[in-house]
């Protein structure tokens, strides 16, 4: 015989070697254990005197899904963002002043100031309401402290004067 007929044999019997325990091979089915159910939880067996348990067998019945669990969660499924905050409640604020500060004059220890409102020209003295919603209550060195009467909220007209 040649080498490469002898070669040809050889694979040919292993092949066939092959094919005939995969197909004479016992299937897989008939070498597994009996299911759950059917099996003992566990047994105990007497060896020389002393109890040995055999292991107990997996119970896979508490894996199962119950009927009354309600609808299954999509885990993949995309999450809304939580809902923005309610943005902080805005503290009252007074309109802009409307006038503009023209001057002041000290007559018989009292004092008098002197506004522009559009082309009107107001005078006020501390304690007075000198517009239907404003009222002048005192004269500092940094302004003005006027009172916005229909929200009672003050604030700072500026004059400009140095003391």
């Amino acid at each position: 015989m040649t080498r490469q007929r002898l070669r040809r044999v050889l694979l040919g019997a292993a092949l066939a070697l092959t094919l005939g325990s995969a197909i004479l091979a016992p299937s897989e089915e008939s070498q597994r254990a009996p299911p759950a159910a059917q099996a003992p939880a566990a047994s105990v067996a007497v060896n020389r005197g002393a109890d040995v348990k055999a292991p107990e067998v997996l119970r896979l019945s508490i894996f199962e899904r119950r009927v009354d669990e309600g609808p299954v969660l999509d885990l993949f499924e995309p999450r809304q963002p939580p809902p923005a905050p309610a943005p902080a409640p805005v503290a009252p604020a007074a309109p802009a002043l409307p006038f503009a500060y023209l001057g002041r004059v000290e007559d018989d220890g009292k004092t008098k100031v002197y506004l522009i409102r559009g082309e009107s020209i107001l005078e006020a003295m501390p304690g007075s309401v000198f517009a239907p919603d404003y009222r002048l209550d005192s004269i500092e060195a940094q302004g003005l402290t006027i009172t916005y009467l229909p929200m009672n909220l003050q604030q700072i007209l500026p004059t400009g004067d140095v003391k």
